[in-house]
């Protein structure tokens, strides 16, 4: 009930080709959890009503995030745990299409753009760290 997935049933699924494993995609679960904690917190406080708060409020996220990755699991035990989850990531993702889907009237069509924003996340993918 509080997105803490267990991936282990003793005696369950032990002769599968990838012995014990229950279900591969619940790890998807503290993610999801987290978007819908985020987003309920953004509309509790009221950030959707100004978009630059949001974009700020996502900003961050994405800080602590590297944060904790910066000092290595370091931090304190609960904010490792929220933050060094490989999908804490998602999170900020989906608060950016919430962004933009505030915006939505405000987003200009163009080729150009979209080639360069197309360029950009081609590229990010040799210069982010994996």
């Amino acid at each position: 009930m509080i997105g803490n997935i267990h991936y282990f049933l003793p005696g369950v699924f032990e002769d599968n080709p990838h012995a014990g494993v229950v279900n591969g995609s619940l790890w998807t679960i503290g993610p999801e959890l987290g978007c819908y904690l985020a987003l309920g917190f953004i509309i509790y406080f009221g950030f959707h009503k100004n978009v630059k708060v949001l974009l700020l409020v996502m900003l961050s996220i994405i800080g602590l995030i590297l944060v904790d990755d910066f000092f290595d699991g370091e931090l304190p035990a609960l904010f490792h745990k929220v933050l060094g989850n490989p999908g804490a990531l998602l999170v900020p993702n989906f608060l950016l299409g919430a962004a933009l889907f505030l915006v939505r009237d405000r987003i200009l069509y163009s080729k150009l753009l979209f080639g360069v924003c197309v360029l950009i996340v081609g590229c990010s993918g040799f210069f982010l760290p994996e």
